[in-house]
């Protein structure tokens, strides 16, 4: 019976071939404009959620209070990272990382613009750094430096990094230490050339990680398993005032942000990368919704018209015996025959326009 109702049904779509390209076309733009929305979506939400322990990770940001106002920024001073564990038995580990944009890089004659990041060892597991030669530990050793796949093939080739020595600006030599996989693009942060933080103690002074108003590191903790966030940015005051006198908290107050919130809800200044923006989401599943809804309001008109122009055949099925039942399963039918070829066709046109949508 069912395989008699498809003979059918194909027959009457090849008899009414414009009514039937019209439906599946139209259908199958809509699916695809669904499909590519939601892969966007998927996208933006799984920001730095690849992280191990992506939901006990979090950012310490700040309020600074400049020239009359109060302005939220990302970045904090170097002293909060290795004085927030011995203050907080909640925090398991603390790491700093600074980012810095086409410094110069060679290796003898080869000769690179590279984005750079100067971090505590401690970044690498917070940050789900994969290390495939080399220690991480050993980023604590001034002028030490770990390279991603990408730059250990531009700059050495097939031939082993470790132990080979880079040129900084024409100025500073430092040793590979380490090779790490490349990191994943879905994250707020980068890292491609990381250089031990110490380095900064030659680069900007001896007290570079000592000065506690030098706002140019970002700090990242994470907290123990039973800990709660909360509960930890109430005694953050303290700490504050700890370090920066009474007045302190009247200058800055410190609040945690947790990792896969940072790039779509923070809204901090002098953040690593460009944000995302979950109000912007939510407007696009909307608007595929609407598409979506569209579509299948002219797949119902176009039917309904139809089946208008089909009141002589419905009528002959009646004299020949066909119950109402039976003409539904037809018309039914029918109607999973074009929804099933417009989302064949939908996932071609994704699959085709896929590497333009990649690049947008």
């Amino acid at each position: 019976m069912l395989k008699n109702y498809l003979k059918i049904a194909l027959r009457n779509l090849r008899r009414y071939k414009q009514y039937a390209l019209i439906n599946i076309v139209g259908l199958a733009v809509s699916l695809a404009c669904l499909i590519f929305i939601l892969l966007f979506v998927k996208h933006e939400w799984s920001y730095d959620r690849f992280q191990a322990d992506a939901d006990r990770i979090y950012r310490v940001a700040q309020d600074v209070y400049f020239r009359g106002a109060w302005v939220r920024v990302a970045v904090t001073p170097p002293i909060m990272a290795p004085a927030l564990p011995q203050e907080f038995p909640e925090i398991q580990k603390a790491g700093r990382v600074v980012f810095r944009r086409e410094w110069l890089i060679a290796r003898g004659n080869k000769k690179f613009t590279a984005n750079l990041q100067f971090v505590d060892p401690e970044i690498v597991s917070l940050m789900s750094i994969d290390m495939i030669m080399g220690d991480a530990e050993a980023l604590r050793r001034s002028h030490t430096v770990a390279i991603s796949q990408t730059w250990a093939q531009k700059l050495f080739g097939s031939d082993n990094p470790i132990g080979q020595t880079l040129r900084l600006n024409n100025r500073w030599d430092l040793e590979v230490v380490g090779v790490f996989r490349d990191y994943p693009e879905n994250s707020h942060l980068y890292f491609e050339v990381m250089i031990s933080l110490e380095t900064l103690r030659t680069l900007w002074g001896p007290r570079a990680l000592e000065n506690e108003n030098s706002n140019n590191y970002y700090t990242y903790i994470l907290l123990d398993e039973h800990a709660e966030p909360a509960a930890v940015e109430a005694k953050l005051p303290a700490f504050i005032r700890k370090f920066y006198g009474e007045h302190g908290p009247q200058t800055r107050r410190a609040f945690l942000e947790s990792l896969p919130s940072i790039y779509l809800h923070s809204e901090t200044l002098y953040d690593v990368r460009s944000s995302g923006n979950a109000y912007y989401l939510y407007i696009l599943l909307a608007v595929a919704l609407a598409v979506l809804g569209i579509a299948c309001m002219n797949f119902i008109n176009l039917a309904t018209a139809q089946s208008l122009r089909r009141a002589r055949e419905i009528g002959v099925r009646k004299v020949c015996g066909g119950n109402r039942w039976a003409i539904l399963r037809q018309f039914l039918a029918e109607s999973v025959i074009v929804s099933l070829l417009a989302f064949a066709l939908a996932l071609a046109m994704a699959e085709l326009l896929m590497p333009v949508f990649v690049n947008l």
